[in-house]
């Protein structure tokens, strides 16, 4: 089953990176509910309560890394779940 990632809109240029390899892509607000991973372009308090709240999905903090470090870390988390 295709995995669902929440994408915060500010990391849109990582959209079509993340649907190339398989994923749906979503926005915080259409998928947060029902996203596999989320991922945020940083851990402010009130960002990670909401999401705490909302959602039980892995939760990638995407503040100063390159795509292809989010990438792994995507791959791995969910490879590990398998």
């Amino acid at each position: 089953m295709q995995k669902i990632i929440a994408l915060e809109d500010t990391l849109s240029e990582m959209k079509d990176l993340l649907i190339d390899e398989g994923y749906d892509v979503k926005s915080m607000s259409e998928g947060l509910r029902d996203a596999d991973a989320v991922i945020v372009s940083g851990m402010e308090e009130n960002v990670t309560g909401v999401q705490d709240r909302m959602t039980d999905a892995f939760v990638l903090n995407a503040g100063g890394r390159d795509p292809g470090e989010i990438l792994d870390d995507l791959r791995r988390h969910f490879r590990v779940m398998e």
